[in-house]
């Protein structure tokens, strides 16, 4: 608005509301464009949304699309796991296996005598001393004599193997034996390598003498506490030798965590047999999962096609061609069949999987793991197989729609926002021209005010005048 004006002066118009009626009549392009842009908001947020659930779905076909890790399983021994801990992922085969552990891996850990005081400075008569590991790399260390244990320590922790590069074979430590003579404080050296990998030894360049220090003592005088050694385990009969107690290359897709030995068991141990079998449940609980995040699909389509009041749309992404073509892709992967070599179990329906007429699908618990424990091969194809597998195939269209690229979605957000902006510009430009119509306006007011008051002021002066008066003769 321009200026201050004082309508109806003159005329006794109310030409200020007159303005205003004339404004809201030009303003409505303006009103429309701005319920537009508000539209297009609650459509990209749909959208937005809409693909959160299509990508979710994809990420629940994506758990049961391989082949290999569509069943799950489950692993127990016939001892309540007294030697090792067994666990089997989606990449194992049932059957049984028998293991015997024969021994554990074992760190290398290499302790000192003592030395009564934590803080003596005299424990080290070497100017340097060595680490050979059992790949034939060495650790030199160049200690002062005046240093205390947690001096040692610190030095062997931050040593460096490479220039700029610490070492990480072994860790020192100073342990508090809670005695009170010479032996109390400790320095305590342990391989960071499980198994014979880590073991180790340490060499000074100065003799032993009769009072042997703290440094002779522990390169000369004394054994490790704890030397390294390998697993050893027989599987089936067949001996092994491992590394480290976490196996999981022994049997295909199965963990074995070592933490007893059976000679510790009693004269005749016996090998602990592990049984691998499937598990159902598991398996069926992501099978669930998957047609759960189907369904959330479906739902959010027909809750944009609800008819509110009146019969009207109640979203602005009623009948959206989108949402249409997303849907008809799955229902039509979802509803097809796949390639299993086993006919009574090719499609979804005859799995314990069936849609209803709006395109929901009901997951039969019951029926699908009867016919997974009828023909798991089959089972496993008809979500997994690598060309027909309704997983496999679900997963693939989503990510073509959702492709960051070029897919159905980015197109889509792209142009709501290109309309966004076109609307934007649109409504700066008239905003532009309702100010310039306002200002005319009201020019074309006052001029007519003015008008107006000159007349009037033209016809008071007239009405000033009297006309002569004629007498009769």
């Amino acid at each position: 608005m321009s200026g201050i004006t004082f309508s109806g002066l003159a005329t006794g118009l109310d030409t200020r509301a007159i303005i205003d009626a004339l404004m809201a009549v030009e303003r409505r392009p303006i009103t429309a464009l701005e319920q537009k842009k508000s539209s297009l908001g609650k459509s990209k947020n749909l959208l937005s949304d809409f693909q959160s659930k299509i990508e979710a779905l994809q990420g629940k076909a994506k758990a049961i699309k391989e082949i290999d890790a569509f069943l799950q399983f489950d692993a127990k021994t016939d001892d309540d796991d007294k030697f090792f801990d067994v666990e089997a992922s989606e990449k194992a085969a049932a059957g049984t296996y028998d293991v015997f552990v024969e021994s554990l891996a074992k760190t290398e850990v290499q302790v000192s005598t003592g030395s009564p005081d934590r803080d003596l400075t005299t424990v080290v008569d070497a100017t340097t001393f060595t680490f050979t590991f059992a790949d034939n790399r060495t650790l030199t260390v160049a200690p002062s004599t005046s240093m205390t244990l947690d001096e040692l320590a610190n030095l062997i922790n931050t040593a460096e193997s490479s220039p700029g590069v610490v070492q990480s074979d072994v860790r020192a430590n100073v342990v508090d034996t809670g005695g009170t003579g010479a032996d109390r404080y400790k320095l305590v050296v342990t391989s960071l390598k499980e198994g014979k990998q880590g073991g180790f030894t340490v060499a000074g360049d100065s003799p032993l003498s009769q009072t042997a220090t703290f440094f002779d003592a522990m390169t000369n005088n004394t054994s490790a506490n704890t030397k390294a050694s390998d697993a050893v385990i027989k599987l089936n009969g067949v001996t092994l030798t491992r590394s480290s107690n976490t196996i999981d290359d022994a049997i295909a897709g199965v963990t074995l965590t070592l933490k007893g030995e059976n000679k510790d068991a009693g004269p005749t141990p016996r090998a602990t047999r592990i049984t691998i079998s499937t598990n159902a449940t598991a398996t069926s609980e992501r099978v669930k999962e998957f047609v759960d995040a189907y369904n959330e699909v479906v739902d959010f389509v027909a809750k944009q096609n609800e008819l509110g009041e009146e019969g009207k749309a109640s979203s602005p992404l009623f009948g959206d061609v989108t949402l249409r073509q997303v849907r008809g892709a799955l229902r039509s992967i979802v509803g097809g069949s796949a390639s299993t070599g086993n006919d009574a179990y090719s499609m979804l329906s005859q799995v314990g999987i069936t849609a209803d007429k709006d395109g929901k699908l009901t997951f039969t618990e019951s029926k699908f793991t009867e016919a997974l424990n009828d023909d798991s091969g089959a089972i496993k194809k008809l979500f997994a197989d690598a060309t027909s597998g309704i997983a496999g195939r679900v997963f693939s269209r989503i990510e073509a729609l959702a492709d960051p690229v070029d897919g159905v979605f980015k197109a889509r957000l792209d142009g709501i926002d290109r309309q966004v902006r076109a609307a934007d510009s649109a409504i700066s430009e008239k905003e532009r021209r309702l100010e310039l119509f306002e200002q005319n306006q009201i020019k074309k007011f006052a001029a007519l005010e003015n008008l107006i008051s000159k007349l009037q002021s033209q016809g008071s002066a007239f009405s000033s005048f009297q006309a002569p008066t004629i007498r009769a003769k």
